[in-house]
């Protein structure tokens, strides 16, 4: 017998994390730790994967550890600021020239 389909859903409440189930007419709420649902005739819950709150990125300069600025403009941002953008790329920029000078060596 399929199981039914839940989602989760945190109670603005309370806080608390609860599965609901859509079957029927109006949505129940369950715990999370139920393995059964309490309306007639359901066939009981399809675990979902709880969800997995977003984390922001670290800036990737070496010496920064701000979260990395969000913005529409840029979606795949690496750094907090221009500046330690800039640092960065002279860094690496310094690193490829000392490489460069040992291998003549």
């Amino acid at each position: 017998m399929p199981k039914c389909l839940v989602s989760h859903y945190t109670e603005p409440a309370t806080g608390r994390l609860v599965y609901v189930c859509r079957e029927g007419l109006n949505a129940t709420k369950l715990s999370i730790k139920a393995t059964r649902c309490w309306r007639h005739n359901c066939p009981g819950i399809r675990e979902l994967p709880k969800p997995v709150p977003p984390t922001t990125p670290i800036c990737n300069y070496l010496n920064c550890n701000k979260p990395v600025r969000l913005s529409q403009n840029l979606r795949n941002t690496k750094y907090c600021s221009q500046q330690c953008k800039s640092r960065e790329s002279s860094r690496v920029y310094r690193m490829k020239k000392k490489d460069a000078s040992l291998q003549l060596r």
